[in-house]
């Protein structure tokens, strides 16, 4: 029977942004959640949340340029991914079939440029017939919304920058079940493993809902 093992792990939290000082704050009881200062957050009736602080996600990847734009979220799986790989060891490894090295997440969409949407469905509602009026609706989402930023908020791209900064091609899966998506990701990398589809898989998940929308 195939054994399962972890070799390695990461962490980008509100608690930290690795092993050692998420831990020893959670042995400390220390809280991550404190005052909003992302965004203005004063007209809100919650004012307090968990914020990912000090963290630059391009000290973790070898080339910033080839990811473009990724989504918070993603830039979340990088950071966690790069010291998870470190730990295992298998960036020093010369004999690694990138063919039977996996991915299973379970990563949330990435943030929606809300604003642009709005304006967007109001200067293209058409009163008189009351719906979109379609062609202006493309010509204005043409016009305000990013390109990269609505594909980077699908929830299949973080998959795609890991397996673009690692050059991994094996089975690549993503699963959107809430709270339980993480846990069922790892459980689903388990299973992939011991079914003899991969040899090695990256696991775990991603999301940031903290946004002003």
């Amino acid at each position: 029977m195939t054994r399962v093992v972890i070799t390695g792990m990461g962490w980008i939290t509100p608690l930290g942004n690795n092993l050692d000082a998420v831990w020893k704050r959670m042995c400390n009881g220390e809280s991550g959640i404190a005052t909003i200062d992302r965004f203005d957050a004063s007209s809100f009736p919650t004012k307090f949340a968990g914020q990912v602080r000090d963290f630059d996600w391009t000290q973790y990847v070898q080339d910033p340029s080839i990811h473009h734009s990724p989504a918070m979220n993603t830039q979340f799986a990088l950071g966690a991914a790069k010291q998870a790989w470190d730990q295992s060891g298998l960036g020093t490894c010369d004999d690694l079939d990138f063919d039977r090295i996996g991915i299973y997440l379970g990563a949330g969409e990435g943030v929606l440029d809300f604003s642009a949407h709005s304006v967007i469905n109001s200067h293209s509602w058409d009163p008189d017939e009351s719906k979109v009026d379609s062609i202006a609706y493309s010509k204005l989402a043409a016009q305000q919304l990013d390109a990269w930023g609505e594909v980077e908020q699908e929830p299949n791209m973080s998959l795609w920058h890991l397996a673009k900064e690692y050059g991994l091609r094996g089975p690549a899966f993503n699963c959107l079940t809430a709270c339980a998506a993480s846990t069922q990701a790892i459980g689903e990398a388990a299973s992939v493993l011991l079914k003899g589809n991969a040899d090695v898989m990256f696991s775990g998940g991603t999301h940031t809902m903290l946004h002003a929308l």
